[in-house]
């Protein structure tokens, strides 16, 4: 696709510090984290670091930059460009593809530079797939550990605003997760993530695979 070749173009170009150009006038500057193209990345990233400023003249875009789909590499799902801190102290909401890594950490990082720069950064994450209800034929099944899974739990309940591909989803995670004492034991009194759906294009893995069990 063209828009996918002119994005990696952009970043082999060298042309990516461009984008973190200071802007006055209450301008929401977003960042968005390194996402692979796939098509779930498409609609929920690529297109919104793309057209959104066109659209919203009160948002600038940037990206850290954009990794290429790697058949080998489809359900461990990982943070692969650094995030320097200068992005950081630019960004005003940092947005992450879904990952199978623990990004707590990061988020923590994240969150004391901003308080070190008096500011208050926002942090979204987008939930692909229902990790948690995974069928024992699915090929991610073995890899989602006890481990890995509470990872991915707190990626969600630490985030500002996690996005869930459909209301299904969200209802199963909200239901069967989020009302468990020990997240509640695991937020420690903080807010947990605001939780919400964004759909994406007949994208039919998530149709099926995320649905709540009947």
């Amino acid at each position: 696709m063209e828009l996918i070749r002119e994005i990696f173009k952009f970043f082999e170009n060298g042309e990516s510090e461009q984008q973190y150009q200071e802007v006055s006038g209450g301008v929401k500057k977003l960042l968005f984290i390194s996402p692979t193209v796939t098509s779930e990345n498409f609609y929920r990233t690529i297109m919104p670091f793309t057209f959104l400023p066109s659209m919203v003249k009160t948002v600038q875009t940037a990206m850290t930059g954009i990794v290429s789909h790697n058949p080998t590499q489809l359900y461990e799902k990982r943070v692969t460009h650094a995030i320097e801190e200068n992005k950081i102290k630019w960004s005003d909401i940092i947005v992450f593809p879904f990952s199978t890594q623990a990004l707590k950490p990061l988020y923590d990082e994240i969150r004391e530079i901003g308080r070190d720069d008096n500011k208050e950064i926002k942090i979204i994450f987008n939930f692909d797939m229902n990790v948690f209800h995974l069928p024992d034929s699915h090929p991610m099944k073995l890899l989602m550990t006890p481990e890995k899974l509470d990872g991915i739990n707190d990626n969600i309940l630490f985030s500002d605003l996690t996005l869930f591909p459909n209301e299904q989803a969200k209802k199963y995670f909200v239901e069967q997760h989020f009302t468990d004492n020990k997240f509640s034991e695991r937020l420690n009194g903080l807010s947990p993530s605001i939780m919400e759906s964004f759909p994406y294009l007949a994208y039919y893995q998530a149709m099926y695979e995320d649905k709540a069990p009947s």
